[in-house]
């Protein structure tokens, strides 16, 4: 398989790298950020080939060097990605392990990044992760605490279609977990296809037509 031989070979070089006598001068001289990129590359094809063990071990390698940074959205996209693989590996534990450490460090966040697109973004996302974590743990509660925090969230700063479609179709999953509550489930699952036909989200449309379907 051609994309195994290149994925494999990129994986061969960038241990080379890492390896390189000059590789923590780069890092010195401010080329952290491009290590970065390189590496996240090569973990999201590793993630597309289900080898998430070794996505996770360049992925964490990425946090050791975002953690160097001074911009802290960084490390949250990379303990982002680090979230992706734990879910697709159903690691719920440690899917929620990382969603608290991305909640817990927006109070860390410098003054200057509070407040920006990228903080309410980062505060969004990390809710986001918990209420699912929760939701897969078979917490209904506790995910449906984030899922009506992120409901709030969108009231006070989106109307993106993206966010809203994301959040309904939670909160239909969360709610078709209760046996009282299959009407309340049903009407979050009819708000999503109008607005995933927008961004021609058709998996999201299946979701919430599936979710129908079920309750």
């Amino acid at each position: 398989d051609s994309g195994l031989y290149y994925a494999q070979t990129a994986l061969q070089l960038q241990q080379q790298l890492i390896k390189a006598p000059e590789y923590e001068s780069w890092i010195k001289e401010g080329l952290a950020p491009r290590v970065i990129a390189l590496q996240t590359i090569l973990a999201t094809l590793l993630h597309s080939m289900g080898n998430h063990s070794k996505s996770l071990s360049l992925r964490f390698e990425n946090l050791k060097l975002a953690e160097q940074l001074e911009n802290p959205f960084q490390a949250f996209e990379t303990m982002r990605a680090i979230v992706d693989d734990y879910q697709a590996m159903r690691d719920y534990e440690s899917m929620l392990r990382y969603g608290k450490l991305m909640y817990s460090n927006l109070a860390h966040y410098p003054k200057k990044y509070v407040g920006t697109e990228e903080f309410y973004f980062s505060r969004f996302m990390s809710l986001n992760v918990l209420a699912t974590a929760y939701y897969h743990l078979g917490a209904i509660d506790s995910a449906l605490v984030y899922a009506k925090m992120l409901q709030s969230y969108l009231k006070e700063r989106s109307t993106d279609v993206f966010a809203t479609t994301l959040v309904h179709l939670l909160l239909g999953d969360i709610y078709a977990k209760k046996e009282t509550e299959y009407s309340t489930a049903l009407a979050y699952y009819r708000l999503v296809p109008p607005d995933a036909y927008k961004m021609f989200a058709f998996q999201r449309v299946a979701k919430a037509h599936a979710g129908m379907a079920g309750v």
